[in-house]
């Protein structure tokens, strides 16, 4: 347990340069976070389970002269290789006393989430960052205890450590990785009563037996599209919980938000300003103004337009009163000509009783061009030759010839990266 005061204790005294935090230990991450803020001129937090690919390209995309970090030396290597000076984060615990030194505008580096692609670097500020927890910053008389099941060093992660900070609410760190069931009832001990997930975690989450001591007051799902499955089965299991779900994205910020336990959004949000948050719907495609929007990726050209609109390149549908977050246009598959969205395809099966997750993808076919596969976990003890014969009819009447996956395959579980999302296969 620490407070807001205990983790102001240090100043950074180094130059004022590009400064990478990678910590193992949140308390270790915030610290440094807060002394680096003001004092350089960017900072970028990246994960130490970050794939060492993935560090490389990050590294590369500007000029980083120094790491931060709780990592032991044999693990530093690849912060060695490139050139940083690496500074042991109780290095700065021991630099106490005020500075008298002008303060700078941090630019915050947050490494998109993408589940196809290595990261790129997007261009924050504190205030973009936690533009929704300061509006919403208030003390509360109720404690809330906030359980982190996002990678902090991400945008939806950084939502939750922000909101709990600045509200002055206790925050929980179940870990990213280990059984599912064992990190429930780490929350369940510890009296958490919000959380904020993907869909996927979410499911995961109601398969485990520790959920039933869950006192949960506030659900969140983003990250992901939530689907109705997932939202009705939340109401079932806690019936007395707010459930709200958000869009919201590393270069658009927080869009919107509904809690009346429907899938989609209502189309009136393209209509109006809510929130200070500006919707608008072009040919299929989600665009969106926000004052919490992002304004460039690192050595990769804007993010915001002319007129201040993001491009999300998030494909949407509209029906009956409400659009629908159906995929990424990036993931568009070619059928024999037809165009197949893969989540699409993946929320229809979401809808069989006898499915747990799936994930779709596509297989390159000389005929075709792509065919579609669909890996898919089944509900434990569920016969595979008869849910095979049952999803080929079911997806028969639900999707058209080309989105109807031509190759399923039953395995043990479906892979999740640390920012809760499906891993996609190429």
């Amino acid at each position: 347990m620490f407070n807001y005061g205990e983790l102001c204790d240090v100043f950074w005294r180094g130059s004022r340069g590009d400064v990478i935090v990678c910590c193992e230990n949140i308390e270790n991450f915030a610290r440094a976070m807060i002394a680096l803020d003001g004092a350089v001129e960017a900072v970028c937090a990246l994960n130490p389970d970050l794939p060492q690919g993935d560090i490389k390209v990050i590294l590369s995309k500007r000029d980083f002269t120094c790491v931060v970090t709780d990592l032991p030396i044999a693990s530093r290597k690849v912060f060695d290789d490139a050139g940083l000076v690496c500074l042991d984060v109780n290095d700065l615990k021991s630099e106490t006393g005020n500075l008298d030194r002008e303060a700078v505008s941090t630019a915050w580096l947050v490494p998109t989430s993408g589940t196809t692609s290595t990261p790129k670097l997007v261009l924050h500020s504190l205030v973009t960052l936690a533009h929704t927890a300061l509006k919403s910053s208030e003390v509360v008389d109720d404690p809330q205890v906030l359980a982190l099941f996002y990678d902090v060093t991400r945008f939806a992660g950084y939502q939750v450590f922000f909101q709990a900070l600045l509200g002055g609410h206790t925050l929980v760190f179940p870990g990213l990785t280990g059984p599912m069931n064992a990190r429930v009832s780490f929350c369940a001990d510890a009296g958490v009563t919000h959380i904020s997930a993907t869909a996927t975690l979410w499911r995961k989450i109601l398969m485990c037996p520790a959920s039933k001591n869950l006192p949960l007051q506030q659900i969140t799902l983003g990250g992901e599209a939530a689907d109705q499955p997932v939202l009705d089965a939340l109401r079932k299991a806690f019936p007395d919980a707010r459930i709200t779900h958000i869009y919201a994205s590393t270069e658009a910020g927080v869009g919107m938000s509904v809690s009346d336990g429907k899938a989609g959004f209502p189309f009136k949000f393209s209509e109006k300003t809510f929130n200070g948050v500006r919707i608008s719907l072009r040919d299929s495609r989600l665009f969106i103004c926000s004052n919490s929007a992002a304004h460039s990726y690192a050595g990769e050209g804007q993010i915001v337009n002319d007129e201040g609109w993001v491009d999300t390149g998030d494909i949407v549908l509209v029906e009956g009163g409400r659009f629908y977050i159906i995929g990424r246009e990036s993931g568009v598959l070619n059928v024999g000509g037809d165009k197949v969205v893969p989540e699409q395809v993946r929320h229809v099966l979401l809808e069989h009783d006898l499915v747990s997750d799936a994930v779709v993808y596509g297989k390159k076919n000389p005929f075709t061009g792509t065919l579609v596969v669909a890996d898919v976990k089944l509900l434990a003890g569920t016969d595979k030759e008869s849910a095979k014969r049952d999803l080929e009819f079911f997806l028969k009447k639900k999707l058209s010839s080309a989105q109807r996956p031509r190759v399923l395959r039953f395995v043990d579980d479906i892979e999740v990266n640390q920012t809760g999302k499906v891993v996609h296969k190429k």
